[in-house]
C-alpha cells in the first residue's frame, strides 16, 4: 500500500479523483481535517477543525481489472466496506449495525459513512472508496450533525488513536478484498444480513433516486445486495435510495 497523508484537504475522495492518472492501485489517502467533506447524494460530511486527528477521513483507490474480475464489484463495494467497518468496531468491543446500503450505526446513531465513486477510462475503471468515521468528536460537536450521531470516544469514554484505527481498517479491507473481487456479494451476504439494522417486518421509508418516498416493511436483502420491501402493492426491490425508520421531514 502507498499512504498519502495531509494535515488538511478539501476532500480525500476529490484528491484521488483529480490525480487518478498519477496514483497507483491501493493508494490510501487520509487527512487530519477535511474542509469540504462529502457524503452520498451531495450531502456535507461534517469535519470539525478544532484539533488534528479527531476523526478518520480516508479514501482508497482501487484499479481492478474487469477483464478477469467480477463487474458487480462496483455495486457491492459499499456493502463490503460496511462489513469491514463493522469488523473493525468489533475489535474495539463495539457492535454496530449496517443501515442499507452502507451507513454504520450504533444504537440507531450514525458513527460512520461511506461514499464510493468511480471513473471510467475506455475499458479501465477506477474506484474510490471514501470512509468517514466519528472517532473523537465531543458531544458539542455531534450536535452540529443534522442527524442522530455518536463517536467511538463517546461510546468507550476515552480518546481513540486515529492511526491505530486506520491501520486496523486498511488491513481488514485488504485481508479479504481478493476473495470479494472473485466471489462478489455472496462472500459477505450472510454477515451483512446478520448485522443489518432492521428486522423483518420493521416499517421503513425509502427515498429513491427520483426523490419519491416508498413505504413498506423490511423483508430481506437479496443476493445482489438490493433492499426488498413488502408494500401494499407487493414486494418491491430497491437498488438505489436512502432508507429511514420514519418519514424524513
Amino acid at each position: 500500500m502507498n499512504y498519502i497523508h495531509f494535515e488538511s484537504i478539501d476532500s480525500t475522495n476529490d484528491y484521488i479523483l483529480k490525480n487518478i492518472k498519477y496514483l497507483k492501485d491501493k493508494t490510501v489517502v487520509f487527512s487530519d481535517i477535511q474542509t469540504k467533506g462529502k457524503g452520498r447524494n451531495n450531502r456535507i460530511w461534517y469535519s470539525p477543525k478544532y484539533e488534528n486527528k479527531y476523526n478518520l477521513y480516508v479514501s482508497i483507490l482501487l484499479l481492478p481489472d474487469f477483464k478477469e474480475k467480477n463487474i458487480k464489484l462496483l455495486q457491492n463495494l459499499p456493502h463490503y466496506n460496511a462489513v469491514i467497518l463493522h469488523r473493525v468496531f468489533l475489535e474495539y468491543g463495539v457492535r454496530t449495525k449496517i443501515k442499507w446500503p452502507n451507513d454504520i450505526l450504533f444504537e440507531n446513531k450514525k458513527i460512520a459513512g461511506i461514499l464510493c465513486e468511480s471513473v471510467i477510462f475506455g475499458d479501465k475503471i477506477s474506484i474510490v472508496v471514501g470512509t468517514g468515521v466519528n472517532l473523537n468528536m465531543k458531544p458539542f460537536q455531534i450536535k452540529n450533525i443534522d442527524k442522530e450521531a455518536v463517536s467511538l470516544s463517546i461510546i468507550l469514554k476515552k480518546n481513540i488513536n486515529r492511526d491505530d484505527f486506520l491501520k486496523c481498517y486498511v488491513d481488514k479491507f485488504f485481508d479479504e478484498y481478493l476473495k470479494f473481487v472473485n466471489f462478489g456479494f455472496s462472500s459477505i451476504y450472510e454477515e451483512y444480513k446478520e448485522n443489518f439494522a432492521y428486522l423483518a417486518g420493521d416499517k421503513v421509508f425509502v427515498i429513491d433516486n427520483l426523490g419519491e418516498t416508498i413505504e413498506g416493511k423490511y423483508k430481506d436483502i437479496d443476493k445482489e445486495g438490493h433492499l426488498v420491501l413488502n408494500t401494499d402493492f407487493g414486494d418491491k426491490i430497491i437498488n438505489v435510495g436512502d432508507v429511514f425508520n420514519k418519514i424524513k421531514s
